[in-house]
């Protein structure tokens, strides 16, 4: 089912998802979309894809109390072939200081799960070109295919048949462990009990990388 994108009863407290405005989405990227593994990653805002108008862009952001931790953003693109669509992940960014606790798959989850949700986008196939290994991990545990030895790192998987529960069940599953683990942390934070160091503000132990 889709996520709930409200956020708290404020908007600002505990965990929550919504769609980023561009100007706080580039700001975002500006400082984070880096890494040691594939240096700077570029988004589709910055590429001339981003004018053609048979694109649907989606974006996400996972929040922590207000803060923007993690982001990730889709693009639907029509299939030439059966007049069906496809979604390519273009860009998973997590903030550099909280890597390694699993808000990669998080985002990616939440954002399947609502796009997949969506009848109109009538989406039959999901791809990415990835190639930071944290992205390739989370997307292999989503029955992506490996990335082949040589040439463009395509990773795929088709949802427009019986594989489709497959993903989608496999979503719903990875975003539930890591929403009891994350949602369990907020909760002690809020009870002023919870781990001197919070999920939003570094990194800690989960069991999802």
């Amino acid at each position: 089912m889709p996520a709930d994108l409200t956020g708290g009863p404020d908007g600002q407290h505990g965990l929550y998802f919504r769609p980023v405005e561009r100007a706080e989405f580039d700001k975002f990227t500006a400082r984070q979309a880096t890494s040691p593994e594939t240096g700077r990653i570029e988004t589709v805002y910055e590429k001339k894809e981003i004018a053609n108008p048979t694109r649907i862009i989606r974006n996400l952001g996972l929040y922590g109390c207000g803060k923007l931790c993690a982001v990730a953003i889709c693009v639907i693109i029509p299939n030439k072939s059966d007049g069906h669509n496809s979604c390519r992940l273009d860009t998973v960014v997590v903030d550099s200081d909280l890597r390694k606790q699993g808000l990669a798959t998080f985002i990616i989850t939440t954002l399947f799960m609502d796009l997949l949700a969506d009848p109109e986008l009538d989406i039959t196939r999901m791809f990415s070109y990835a190639v930071h290994p944290g992205t390739v991990g989370a997307l292999s545990k989503l029955h992506f295919s490996d990335p082949p030895p040589k040439g463009a790192p395509l990773i795929a998987v088709d949802v427009g048949g019986p594989e489709d529960s497959d993903v989608l069940s496999s979503c719903q599953t990875l975003f539930g462990q890591l929403n009891a683990e994350l949602q369990g942390l907020c909760s002690n934070c809020a009870a002023e009990d919870g781990p001197e160091l919070r999920w939003c503000e570094g990194a800690v132990s989960t069991g999802n990388k």
